[in-house]
């Protein structure tokens, strides 16, 4: 997705062109984008030009033209013009004749730019003279329109639509209404990524949005947006059958003023809410004709009993029944079987009270597996208001848990009035520990998990719950396993050899899930694809929160497996699926932040990391907070922040110390630091950082977490001169990636072997090292690492010219340097006087051409 940094250098290239027209819905930044583009040109010294169409002013001729001279008034010529842009269809030509001259005329000391806003509501005269001076004008003027093009501009136009925000610039749009990063995603899904839209979601200005757009809206229009608004699915076949011939044209003008977004033939209002806004704007008795209509045109029978039951909104026993009915057939439309089951609590007559609560809960449930938060909270709250019985109260409560997503704090809160309410009932009991299980996983204490999911089993097996007995027993084995304890392994086969039916909306805690992450873990990247593969399959017709494990998942085994591209599709799904459904951005984000390091590009995979952090921080997400800290490490490693990398690096290390963890597979950062500390000269440290991981591993199914142990001891060793057995190290490494099918890796142990045999001044074995890097990432379209092995590979060919002459010695010290090592740490380092360094770097220099040790590491860090 392009960035709005981005679009401004593409803009600013296509002006090249000479005339530009910025076009997309009303909202999504276009004046915002143009007025960036006019300040750079005003800094630069150009003559900018601007003005801005009004809708109640397009009738009043020349006006636009007007205020594009209003800053030159004191010319006689540009007066003249301004009088004749107001004269009629006779002196059509000699007003751009006249307006085309002037320009030139200011062009011939400086480049102008003429910048006109809203160029659909200008007026007629000044359009034709415009329109004809951008026709016609010579490259030293530039024209940049935005706005709906209702005038000729010929060939020469460029056209660039503004694409909708990306999730972490709507994230920073926002900051300053301290609006948490999880809220902020879902403003960003409701918007469509739409600045304006966000801003009114954020600030509760939504009926304001919809007005202003409604009004703006032709009559035709906005009979087909209320359609739209009162359908359950709307889409352009629905609105044909409705009786709408022109459904395409009003959906383009609904779409044009921000109000609709569609995606093929579907249909969605931004916001969402927008859409009970038109329905009220339209009134009680349009939206019963409506509905009326609506019901002899819907395909779906489920949507029939929908339409007749909002046709006639009275209490009535016989339809509730049948609406509540009508939602247990719908099971697999969770957000229509939501709306139903709310709709029959609607109608129940007071004294159907019991019938009433079931509905309401039962909607709850099903919201949340249709993630639908408006429904899910209203259902909630009627639900918790009304004194249900504590069994309908532990059944909302841990539904509102799974709605919380990877909110540990949500969870909290409300799994202790969950505790409350079950006293005394084994079943319930077994729901509440397994979600306080979970709970605790989420924020990183294994102990406290371990102790729950025993609770849990415990309590199923006396109320005989095989179902909540085998997902307790599978958060054991997580927690075990996450503890270093060798146990884990009998609590997984044991949830394994009991089989489950309902999973729906707890997918991520079934065995079979755990299963195909532990595969991962372990390097069999085939089989945890092929199982994660099938889960997605039933996840598609299950709940919305079913997707996000698998998609999560399957993202990161894609880019281990040096899939790039696969990688990136699945991450831009889950962190969609994330979004609309209203759970946590974290997991999303961070299969982003992985993908675009493998594939994508760094600053995009730094910046996912850093909202990753700031959102797991907030929703007290130990897990994920780790895997982004991983992740921003990586990123910062490689964009050569190191100080930066170890601090988040290190974080990691500190929290998994604290919290006890102590399996090296499952988040293998101490590779990455060790690397970094390395770098900065801390080798007591790193060599602590191996051996404390080291201990941990053991047995093959480590072999992938043990070889990029070695890849990294192989950049150590070169560090410190043993050139011998860093390159035993890195060729272990390599070959195991290579047989792990793990490209990525092998790819990095190639590279590392290069900076070996440059150090050696073994060029030849460099190059070759470094070309089968590059080889291997292009091939897999892994864009970041392509683009350093190109750049090592380029500098060994500059270093083999201009360091031919340099002797080892001479070469190390040359490279300490580089590092930013002192005269007195290289004579440390190499066991010689800092007479002898000084009188090494005398040779260095002179052999290079150089006179300081600023061209030197200049000079070498331009190679590297």
């Amino acid at each position: 997705m392009t960035t709005r940094s981005e679009l401004l250098a593409q803009v600013r290239v296509a002006l090249a062109d000479g005339v530009v027209l910025v076009d997309g819905p009303c909202g999504i930044g276009k004046s915002t984008l143009v007025e960036s583009v006019a300040a750079d040109a005003r800094t630069r010294g150009e003559q900018v030009l601007t003005a801005r169409g009004h809708r109640a002013e397009r009738w009043m001729a020349g006006q636009a033209l007007a205020d594009l001279l209003s800053g030159e008034l004191a010319d006689g010529e540009v007066r003249a013009l301004a009088r004749l842009a107001r004269r009629g269809k006779r002196v059509r030509t000699a007003r751009g004749t006249r307006f085309l001259a002037l320009l030139r005329r200011w062009a011939d000391t400086r480049p102008v730019l003429v910048v006109v806003d809203d160029l659909q509501w200008i007026d007629a005269a000044s359009a034709e003279a415009i329109a004809h001076a951008a026709r016609r004008a010579d490259d030293r003027i530039r024209f940049l329109f935005a706005g709906a093009a209702e005038t000729v501009l010929g060939e020469r136009a460029v056209r660039v639509a503004v694409p909708p925000m990306t999730a972490p610039e709507v994230v920073e749009l926002l900051e300053p209404h301290a609006v948490p990063e999880r809220a902020a995603t879902r403003i960003h899904s409701e918007s469509a990524g739409n600045p304006a839209v966000a801003i009114a979601v954020c600030t509760g200005r939504v009926r304001e949005l919809v007005g202003l757009a409604w009004s703006r809206l032709s009559v035709p229009a906005r009979d087909t947006v209320l359609v739209c608004a009162l359908a359950a699915r709307p889409s352009v076949p629905l609105l044909h059958r409705f009786g709408r011939p022109n459904a395409d044209a009003d959906i383009a003008e609904a779409v044009r003023w921000g109000v609709l977004v569609v995606d093929g033939d579907t249909i969605r209002f931004t916001p969402p809410a927008a859409s009970a806004e038109v329905a009220i704007t339209a009134g009680a008795a349009a939206q019963r004709r409506v509905h009326r209509r609506l019901s002899a045109v819907v395909t779906s029978a489920a949507e029939v009993v929908r339409h007749q039951a909002l046709a006639r909104p009275q209490l009535d026993l016989a339809v509730a029944r049948t609406l509540a009915a009508t939602a247990r057939a719908t099971r697999h439309l969770p957000d229509l079987a939501a709306e139903l089951y709310l709709l029959a609590a609607d109608r129940y007559p007071s004294h159907a009270v019991a019938e009433r609560t079931e509905s309401l809960v039962t909607a709850v449930e099903a919201g949340v597996g249709a993630g639908v938060p408006e429904l899910v909270e209203r259902a909630a709250g009627a639900v918790l208001a009304e004194s249900p019985t504590p069994a309908h109260r532990v059944r909302v409560r841990t539904a509102l848990v799974r709605h919380a997503g990877q909110s540990a704090p949500l969870m909290t809160d409300l799994l202790a009035a969950a505790e409350s309410d079950a006293s005394g009932s084994a079943g319930a009991l077994a729901a509440v520990h397994l979600w306080c299980s979970y709970s605790a996983t989420l924020a990183g204490n294994a102990r406290d998990a371990d102790d729950h999911a025993s609770n849990a089993v415990n309590h199923a097996r006396s109320a005989g719950d095989k179902r909540t007995e085998v997902l307790a027993l599978t958060l054991r084995a997580r927690a075990s396993r996450l503890l270093g304890h060798s146990g884990w392994g009998a609590h997984l086969q044991a949830a394994l050899a009991v089989p489950v039916q309902d999973t729906a909306g707890v997918l991520h805690l079934t065995p079979a899930y755990l299963a195909a992450r532990f595969e991962a873990y372990d390097d069999r990247l085939d089989d945890a694809r092929m199982a994660l593969l099938a889960m997605l399959g039933d996840a598609e017709t299950g709940p919305v929160e079913d997707l996000m494990g698998p998609l999560c998942s399957l993202s990161d085994v894609a880019a281990k497996r040096g899939s790039c591209v696969e990688a990136m599709n699945y991450a831009h799904r889950a962190v969609d699926v994330a979004a609309r459904a209203a759970l946590s951005p974290g997991p999303g984000w961070y299969a982003m932040a992985t993908a675009e390091l493998a594939g994508g590009d760094l600053t995009r995979a730094k910046s996912y990391a850093e909202h990753g952090v700031r959102t797991c921080a907030q929703e007290g997400n130990v897990v994920f907070r780790l895997r982004h800290l991983h992740a921003l490490g990586q990123a910062l490693t490689r964009l050569g922040e190191t100080r930066a990398a170890i601090a988040a690096l290190r974080e990691i290390q500190h929290v998994e110390s604290t919290l006890g963890h102590a399996d090296p597979t499952s988040l293998r950062w101490q590779p990455e630091l060790v690397m970094c500390l390395v770098r900065t000269g801390e080798y007591a440290e790193a060599e602590r950082v191996v051996r404390t991981a080291r201990d941990h591993l053991g047995g093959p199914r480590e072999r992938g977490a043990a070889a990029g142990l070695d890849r990294a001891l192989a950049f150590a060793a070169a560090a410190s001169g043993d050139t011998e057995q860093a390159l035993m190290l890195t060729r272990r490494g390599a070959t195991v990636f290579a047989a792990l099918g793990q490209p990525v890796e092998q790819g990095r142990c190639l590279l590392v072997e290069s900076t070996i045999e440059r150090r050696r001044r073994h060029y030849t074995a460099a190059a070759k090292a470094a070309g089968a890097a590059l080889d291997l990432f292009t091939g897999i379209k892994a864009r970041p690492w392509a683009t350093h092995a190109r750049i090592a590979a380029a500098a060994i060919a500059d270093v083999g010219t201009t360091t031919r002459d340099l002797t080892a010695t001479e070469q190390r010290v040359a490279d300490l340097v580089a590092q930013g090592a002192s005269n007195r740490e290289i004579a440390l380092r190499l066991y010689v006087t800092t007479k002898a360094v000084e009188a090494t770097l005398t040779r260095v220099y002179r052999k290079l051409g150089l006179r300081s040790r600023a061209q030197l590491v200049r000079h070498l860090s331009g190679q590297a």
